[in-house]
């Protein structure tokens, strides 16, 4: 805030005649409110005048000494900002007499908001005041000397860093351990628990056969043992159980045939038992096509009936299709069922990352990688050109994932070129690859990828709609995270630094870079506390942020902590020697220039 009195205007007053030569009347007034305007007092908030989203906003507040207006004349202040040749005007202030009746005792004082667009150009100027004395026509004035009330402009908020993070759809391939299924049944004959050589010749007999003569890594094999319902089947509580232990001697006894060894206790074997359940009874009714929805129905409520298992299954024989239950149902149910849990072989990676550049420089046809695993090779690479060279061919599948990480990996190209002409080809590239992944399919990955590029290249308000769209769409944290950190940058842009904070508190869990913009956008809002915690963990994060150090110094000028601001400057100019200048004009350490504190941070 800076305040205005007798001694910034005393010796800069002048005076000048009215144009086109017409004589002044009651020169008197006129002079004698130019020589009290000596004694008014401006204030300006903020001062040094501040940039915020697009516009620089202040405020200025001025009081006029007791009496000093008089009657048919106006005191009017003009201000503007002047950053050179150009200068920018604003609304005028303008005092009359009628206005302050009471100004014998109370000082005139009006307090006005103005604000302006800021441009490239504009961030080195003073805002200027010029008083002016007129009649009620302004045909008639007297002015007072210009005076510089304000300097301009702090930039601070230019700051924020857009950096952004691409964000890569799932390959889709299972790096973990993965278990096949595998179902084997074998049947018995009503009130037994023999196992037939019909069974053991069966197709289901061989496939078990087959099965562990092959010796596949083998992690669980369960065995369930049940029963039908009717008669001895329902009441002998031994013969699921026996039928369930007489496929585990089987499948034993195949283990030390196909010579197993110690492979065998590698392999957990468990043995459970249906006895008196209905369940598995309703799931082959479901099933089962030789009786009517009606019919069904029937069954259905014989088995809901109270009583014992053996009571209700009484009442079933009642059922004039009995007959049907027991011929083609029942026998079904005696059984005992193999599940056997093996690892899927896979390649290694090692294979993977082989066969997928064989594919890409066309020496093996695509087919021999799965697409998942295909995309998979692509991470296995820290080369992004060979990340890229592996999702083209990718992108042979008509998947949007293959567009999309292509796409991204341009995007981080680009994050890393040096050219301006490498800059403006990665992201040509991206474009493309990513609007064609958008035609396939509109998600949130497709589109944060997108707002990306477009806060790249200045197109804020393209980029906030696709973040916004992004981040609803979002499915993972991870996503929504990152998302969130792009919302937060454009929230910072646009000056609303609540918003901005509260998004970059969740982008921080996924990207560095959401740590620095939540330390500025603190700092932005005048919470140095916390924006000094932030830029911090930035530094935490990044030793060499030379912006972390330069905004931490800053902090400590806004708070007068005159060690925090040498240390934290001397350290930036030395990681970035271009801090050097920008220190030195920097509004910001305005009040500190002539400081040990800064020089010896300068030096």
């Amino acid at each position: 805030m800076k305040k205005h009195s007798v001694m910034n205007f005393r010796n800069k007053l002048i005076s000048t005649s009215i144009i086109g030569g017409i004589a002044f009347l009651s020169a008197c007034s006129y002079n004698q409110m130019v020589k009290m305007a000596q004694d008014q007092e401006v204030t300006v908030n903020p001062s040094p005048l501040e940039l915020h989203g697009d516009s620089v906003k202040f405020e200025v507040s001025a009081a006029l000494p007791l009496n000093m207006l008089k009657k048919n004349r106006l005191y009017t202040l003009k201000t503007y900002y002047n950053y050179g040749d150009p200068s920018e005007s604003f609304e005028q202030i303008e005092f009359a007499d009628t206005e302050f009746p009471n100004q014998q005792v109370e000082q005139p004082n009006i307090t006005k908001n103005f604000s302006f667009y800021y441009e490239d150009g504009m961030q080195s100027g003073d805002l200027m005041l010029k008083g002016v004395v007129s009649n009620l026509e302004k045909t008639k004035f007297k002015e007072t000397a210009e005076v510089d009330i304000a300097k301009g402009l702090i930039t601070t908020s230019r700051l924020v860093k857009n950096t952004v993070k691409p964000t890569y759809a799932w390959h889709g391939y299972n790096t973990g351990e993965e278990l096949i299924p595998i179902n084997v049944s074998f049947f018995f004959d009503k009130g037994s628990s023999k196992l037939k050589g019909s069974e053991i010749k069966s197709e289901n007999g061989q496939k078990l056969d087959v099965f562990i003569a092959a010796k596949n890594i083998t992690r669980t094999v369960t065995i369930t043992g049940s029963h039908s319902p009717e008669g001895k089947e329902s009441i002998n509580s031994e013969l699921s159980e026996n039928r369930a232990k007489v496929i585990k001697d089987f499948y034993f006894k195949k283990m030390k045939e196909y010579d197993y060894k110690n492979m065998a206790d590698s392999i957990k074997f468990e043995t459970k038992v249906v006895f008196q359940d209905w369940a598995p009874f309703k799931a082959k009714l479901a099933a089962y096509e030789g009786l009517s929805a009606e019919e069904k129905q029937q069954v259905l409520n014989a088995i809901s009936a109270p009583g014992a298992f053996e009571q209700v299954e009484k009442g079933l024989e009642s059922l004039p299709f009995y007959d049907k239950l027991v011929a083609d149902l029942y026998p079904s149910l005696r059984t005992s069922i193999t599940e056997i849990l093996s690892v899927k072989e896979k390649k290694t990676a090692a294979e993977i990352n082989v066969l997928a550049k064989a594919i890409v420089e066309g020496k093996a046809t695509h087919d021999t990688l799965s697409v998942e695993e295909l995309m998979y090779a692509a991470t296995l690479t820290p080369i992004l050109e060979e990340k890229a060279a592996i999702y083209e061919a990718a992108t042979k599948y008509d998947i949007w994932e293959a567009n999309n990480n292509l796409g991204a990996v341009y995007l981080d190209m680009t994050l890393k070129s040096v050219t301006v002409e490498d800059v403006k080809g990665n992201l040509e590239k991206a474009i493309n690859q990513l609007k064609i992944a958008k035609n396939k399919e509109e998600n949130a990955i497709v589109l944060n990828n997108i707002a990306a590029i477009q806060l790249s290249l200045g197109a804020r308000d393209k980029a906030f709609d696709n973040y916004t769209k992004a981040f609803g769409l979002a499915e993972s944290d991870s996503v929504k995270n990152i998302t969130a950190a792009g919302l937060g940058i454009c929230e910072i842009k646009y000056g609303n630094y609540d918003k901005a904070i509260s998004h970059l508190e969740k982008g921080v869990k996924d990207v560095d870079a959401a740590v620095f913009n939540l330390g500025l956008a603190h700092l932005l809002k005048k919470d140095f506390e916390n924006a000094e915690t932030a830029f911090e963990g930035a530094i935490y994060l990044d030793k060499k942020d030379a912006l972390a150090y330069y905004c931490s110094a800053i902090v400590g000028a806004r708070t007068k902590k005159s060690e925090l601001l040498e240390s934290k400057l001397k350290t930036a100019i030395s990681i970035d020697e271009e801090l050097r200048e920008k220190a030195i004009n920097d509004l910001e350490f305005d009040l500190y220039k002539e400081t040990p504190a800064f020089k010896n941070a300068i030096q």
